[in-house]
């Protein structure tokens, strides 16, 4: 294990917390409750020369990332982590580095830590831990494949972190590996099984303890889902269509099959399904609505989520009931100015995004009020 006394030749300002009001936060932040979610945007303001780079949810926090160019020959760029809290309307610094060659992404957090990478000039990156009760980091892993300046994604449960990585041991063909870290372990473990991206951009998915991937055998790719717990195979489903972003939970898989006017499909019961030949089966819906223009979809409890470019907002659907709902134009009027992220999901079950309206920037929070009832909260910075 890594230790972060220095890293990056960075000078890392730790214990120190500055914590601050903003008086005009209530009038930059909204929350509407729906019939079956919660609605919530919040304005985040950088400090007096920083950009926001990246931003997390757990809780009533907002974990944030702003980074500072120089703004003379004798400054260095600097990258700063903040903590804003939702219910007491407070924000507090937790940590600053300055390093003129890095590059801070992937801001992560559950209810104990919090992740990210660091990039450095050579295009080597280091994942990086915060302790939430006690703001102490370290550095958890460092890239030792060639460099690449295509940094990790990585995706988060509150047992595990995983990613994929690169990987020139693995036979010809076969160049990516899943990197699992086991947080309360602290052990990290390489998982091979002919995992194909379709972009080296591509994000692992995680749900509790069960991940999603791609595996391309004899030029097929079949959506494989696996149990960390467990350390067995869930199932696995071969389909005809294109697959993008697939994703599943103990009752459904899910993927879709490209941009725009295309196709979302849904396949129940898939547990211990090893090969299917048709797409005609029961368990297979298939959803292609024409007025919905797909970016990015996500499994949220029983709805998925669209991010509907067309309409710049986000449409919810029913898995039980089969129903739509535009969540976003429903709480709140989008402007036409605006613009909505991919967004992600948070541990806790939260969908998140950052939504840029003006050049001033939100992050909206989408939860269902199922999940409301039982969020954690972690805890908050030392107030000085």
């Amino acid at each position: 294990m890594l230790k972060t006394n220095i890293w990056l030749a960075s000078i890392i300002i730790t214990g120190f917390i500055a914590l601050y009001l903003f008086s005009a936060f209530a009038k930059e932040s909204a929350e509407v409750s729906t019939s079956a979610f919660s609605y919530a945007s919040y304005k985040l303001i950088p400090p007096s020369g920083g950009d926001i780079v990246d931003f997390s949810v757990y809780g009533d926090t907002i974990y944030y990332s702003v980074l500072r160019e120089p703004q003379n020959e004798t400054d260095s760029k600097t990258y700063e982590i903040y903590s804003k809290n939702t219910k007491k309307d407070t924000v507090a610094l937790l940590l600053k580095t300055i390093d003129a060659g890095i590059k801070m992404n992937n801001l992560k957090s559950n209810e104990q830590s919090l992740f990210w990478v660091l990039q450095d000039s050579k295009e080597k990156w280091t994942l990086y831990r915060m302790n939430l009760n006690n703001h102490l980091v370290e550095a958890v892993y460092q890239s030792k494949t060639s460099p690449s300046s295509i940094p990790i994604s990585v995706a988060l449960s509150n047992t595990h972190l995983i990613w994929y990585e690169s990987d020139d041991s693995l036979s010809k063909g076969h160049t990516y590996a899943l990197k699992i870290l086991d947080i309360e372990a602290n052990t990290i473990e390489s998982f091979h099984d002919d995992i194909h991206l379709m972009s080296p951009y591509d994000t692992p998915y995680i749900n509790d303890s069960i991940i999603t991937y791609l595996k391309r055998n004899n030029s097929k790719n079949s959506i494989v889902t696996y149990d960390l717990v467990q350390n067995n195979f869930v199932g696995a489903y071969a389909p005809e269509s294109s697959i993008l972003s697939p994703m599943s939970d103990n009752k459904h898989m899910i993927w879709h099959d490209g941009f725009g006017n295309a196709n979302v499909y849904i396949l129940k019961d898939f547990k211990n399904i090893i090969k299917r030949d048709s797409e005609s089966s029961e368990s297979l819906t298939i959803l292609n609505d024409q007025e919905i223009d797909i970016f990015t979809i996500h499994l949220l409890e029983d709805w998925i989520l669209i991010n509907d470019r067309a309409s710049k907002s986000i449409i919810s659907y029913n898995l039980d009931t089969g129903k739509y709902n535009d969540i976003s134009q429903e709480s709140m009027a989008a402007s036409h100015s605006s613009y909505i992220t991919n967004g992600s999901i948070t541990v806790d079950d939260k969908f998140i995004a950052k939504q840029i309206i003006d050049k001033d920037i939100y992050c909206i929070i989408i939860a269902p009020e199922t999940t409301q009832a039982r969020i954690k909260h972690p805890p908050s910075a030392t107030k000085l």
